[in-house]
């Protein structure tokens, strides 16, 4: 976690751009980076004021530009010049119109939960190509991504049909003709349907969507290894192991989002002795867009590839290539783990009960950090996308940190990481992330209200500018996101609220 510099000590450049500035001379980092002329003065405590005060009030106009002009990502905007009239009739939407939401939804795909090949998708609508053994996707995947593709089309006409594709959905997956279909295209389906309520704020809906994709998962064993020999082809029609394994951890995920959303325990056990039969046996997942393994390596722990983690995360990541999928699923588990232990805290415990609990957070913390320690940073260098997922794990592993802060030795961790997660998003194209997580919105508003607490309690002219900087950051991207999320939108609106009654 970056130093923060002392008031006055950054650059011209940074200082004008409200940007995190590493001090060093004759170029910072970041002036560096950009190929900027780097500048140092010194100021005067009344400057320091002046700026403090200057930043706050640009920030309330930014702000309040952004809700009276509502802005539309260009990763959910979609382009329909001519769209054919009472369209939505028809089985499936007309080329023009389904190769529209299918952009849409795709490119904001693993926001939403696709864990499925979307080049293969691509070939099966339109070109015929077999999808998971099939001639075609099911109509009931079918219609979810549709779904998803209304919802962030931002057009008007389009948006209008969005409950009869929900309908279909429903419908269709609840058919019990099809009950004994293909289970990856159910598994997907329910994700996406969970994904797609939780966005629209029906919890109980969503988490029952999510309960089903991992009860599927978990009754057709793909949260252990199961495959042919080596140089054995699959029968046709069976399940790809990768596949599998795509699956259950994206049920996996879903899961962990729903027990931080609701704070509820999650449904899938993470820790289970060798000899339980729901132990997760599988490796980590791999990227969607990385090219799938020609079999699955089984893991050679015997406690479960979780608790291995757990145990030892750095191990766990040598072992291991580069995966955005895999960190976030570690990320998360990591946070429901520190949720869970700070839940069971009790002040009447005794003075052995009380070390040995404390001893527990202390070693829950040092995973945090060597976990921490193996994920790159987010940097103007790496791509949009690299970015947005870096984004999502380092929000993670901050609220854990934060998370721990209840407690007087992780208090002053608590704003750091507060802190840190705001300053990530001056490095994120905010404009052009696309869809942002509900669960992802609302970490970062944990992160706001700390920083707003911060702010309302501090003295100190150089804390509360530093302060102030990352709660405007904070403030924007919220702000930009809610716009195509109702859950972080009635989200931000509570604490909007909050805000107000302390300013008041």
């Amino acid at each position: 976690m970056a130093e923060i510099l002392p008031k006055g000590k950054a650059c011209l450049s940074c200082r004008t751009r409200k940007s995190k500035c590493d001090g060093v001379k004759p170029s910072c980092g970041r002036c560096t980076v950009h190929q900027r002329l780097c500048e140092y003065r010194e100021r005067s405590t009344k400057e320091d004021v002046l700026e403090v005060q200057v930043a706050g009030l640009t920030n309330r106009l930014r702000i309040l530009e952004m809700r009276r002009v509502k802005l539309s990502s260009p990763a959910l905007s979609v382009g329909i010049d001519d769209v054919p009239v009472r369209w939505w009739e028809a089985d499936e939407p007309p080329e023009i119109v389904s190769r529209a939401l299918l952009n849409a939804f795709l490119e904001n795909s693993h926001a939403v939960g696709f864990f499925l090949n979307k080049e293969k998708l691509k070939a099966a609508v339109y070109n015929a190509a077999p999808f998971c053994g099939r001639s075609r996707p099911l109509p009931y995947l079918l219609n979810a991504i549709y779904l998803w593709g209304i919802a962030l089309s931002a057009s008007s006409v389009l948006l209008a049909q969005e409950p009869l594709f929900l309908s279909r959905s429903l419908s269709q997956i609840g058919s019990p003709s099809q009950h004994q279909d293909d289970p990856l295209q159910r598994i997907q389906t329910h994700i996406l349907l969970s994904n797609y309520f939780m966005r629209s704020c029906h919890t109980s809906e969503g988490k029952s969507h999510s309960n089903t994709a991992m009860w599927f998962a978990i009754r057709n064993g793909f949260h252990k290894p199961a495959m042919p020999p080596s140089g054995v082809p699959s029968s046709s029609g069976a399940v790809d192991p990768a596949d599998k394994v795509a699956a259950f951890w994206a049920a996996f995920y879903l899961d962990k989002c729903w027990s931080l959303l609701l704070a509820f325990p999650s449904a899938c056990p993470d820790q289970r002795n060798p000899t339980d039969e729901h132990r997760i046996d599988i490796p980590w997942p791999i990227d969607v867009d990385k090219p799938m393994p020609t079999h699955v390596a089984i893991p050679r722990q015997s406690i479960g590839t979780v608790t291995r983690f757990l145990n030892d995360p750095l191990a766990s990541h040598a072992e291991e290539g580069v995966s955005f999928t895999a960190m976030e699923c570690k990320a998360i588990t990591l946070l429901n783990q520190i949720c869970d232990f700070v839940s069971l805290w009790n002040p009447n415990l005794d003075a052995a009960s009380r070390q040995l609990y404390f001893d527990g957070l202390l070693r829950k913390s040092q995973v945090i950090d060597r976990f921490h320690g193996t994920i790159a940073p987010v940097t103007p260098g790496n791509s949009l996308k690299s970015n947005a997922r870096l984004l999502v794990v380092h929000t993670y592993i901050c609220l854990a940190t934060i998370r721990l802060g209840i407690f007087d030795s992780w208090k002053r961790k608590r704003l750091e990481s507060a802190v840190a997660v705001a300053n990530i998003l001056e490095d994120v194209d905010v404009f052009s992330i696309g869809y942002v997580h509900p669960v992802v919105g609302k970490l970062l508003m944990v992160a706001a209200r700390v920083l707003l607490e911060e702010r309302k309690t501090t003295t100190d002219v150089g804390s509360q500018e530093e302060v102030s900087r990352a709660l405007d950051s904070l403030e924007s991207f919220l702000v930009i996101s809610a716009m195509n999320c109702p859950y972080i939108h009635a989200e931000y609106a509570s604490f909007e609220s909050e805000k107000a009654s302390l300013s008041g």
